[in-house]
């Protein structure tokens, strides 16, 4: 079977470029997901806003008349600090539900940075898979002339041509 001379220009035109094979590159160009980085920051950011506000709130909880706060000078300066903080004021907190809290708001932190961090690296790798799928779509500005076998239709005889590949 000889191919038409649409066939042979449509591969022409579609090349790959020298050194890549066919396998190596995907047929669609790949898609960039951001939605776990995009939640895992979001996580950590409200968890640490929460932890920030409690420990200011029990800051000010200790100047205030009429309140009594045990460790409210000891722990609510250690919810300030981001991911460890709360871990670091588990020790100090005031009964268990201060230590559940405390662990809860770390742990929220954690899993917030943790969805974050693997997030950012899932989208930076998809996105350079995007940008050397798309260089390798890129045209290189050349052309080039492709000796062919062409033919007018079936059963009609074919013809040496050349088959014009236009990059650019």
């Amino acid at each position: 079977m000889i191919p038409t001379f649409r066939a042979l220009f449509l591969a022409a035109a579609l090349a790959l470029p020298t050194g890549a094979l066919a396998e190596d590159l995907p047929d669609t160009e790949p898609s960039v997901h951001a939605g776990m980085m995009i939640a895992g920051w979001a996580v950590t950011l409200n968890a640490y806003a929460l932890s920030a506000l409690v420990g200011l709130e029990m800051l000010t909880l200790e100047t205030s008349p009429g309140t009594y706060c045990a460790n409210c000078s000891s722990v609510g300066p250690l919810l300030i600090l981001p991911v460890v903080g709360p871990f670091i004021a588990i020790p100090q907190a005031d009964g268990t539900d201060g230590k559940v809290l405390c662990s809860l708001m770390g742990a929220a932190q954690a899993t917030g940075l943790a969805l974050g961090i693997a997030g950012t690296a899932k989208f930076k790798r998809e996105r350079q898979a995007q940008r050397d799928w798309r260089d390798a779509q890129r045209v290189s500005g050349s052309w080039t002339l492709l000796p062919a076998v062409a033919s007018a239709g079936p059963g009609l005889p074919a013809v040496p041509a050349l088959a014009l590949d236009a990059r650019f």
